[in-house]
């Protein structure tokens, strides 16, 4: 990725038709299947910040954000994977710190199949609950995931 930067409307409209595989699944089983809704949500919440990753063509190959309650989430496609791996770990930590800001946790769940997210998380410093709950309309195994501020 070229560069990270706030998100606009027109982000998550770019986006979701290129969602990978795993974000779709981990949407499915939790409250819709629309990626546009789930990446338009954001923009509803005043208080939330969204960020966007920006692909050397201009492209968005990304967006995460968290919520005033801690809620940290990010969707992205293959292309963050395939072509911008290597920035994408080396900026990740830089980025969560910014996440973290004012709260003292941020959290969300993760689906017990997404093994390139759980792995990627606990990199960046987040605790992954080491019994699935279960989550979503369907109750389908997640973990419970955080990560609290260092002092």
């Amino acid at each position: 990725m070229a560069f990270v930067r706030q998100s606009v409307l027109a982000d998550a409209i770019a986006l979701a038709p290129n969602l990978r595989q795993a974000d779709l699944d981990e949407l499915s089983a939790t409250r819709d299947n629309d990626p546009l809704f789930a990446l338009a949500y954001p923009f509803t919440d005043p208080t939330a910040q969204t960020y966007s990753m920006i692909g050397d063509e201009n492209e968005v190959v990304g967006m995460f954000g968290v919520n005033d309650q801690g809620t940290v989430w990010m969707l992205s496609s293959d292309q963050l994977y395939s072509r911008y791996k290597r920035q994408f770990i080396i900026e990740a930590r830089y980025w969560i710190d910014i996440l973290q800001g004012p709260h003292e946790r941020i959290w969300n769940y993760v689906d017990v199949k997404n093994r390139v997210a759980i792995r990627w998380l606990r990199f960046c410093g987040f605790v992954v609950g080491p019994d699935p709950l279960p989550y979503g309309p369907d109750l389908r195994p997640f973990y419970f995931l955080f990560r609290q501020r260092r002092n």
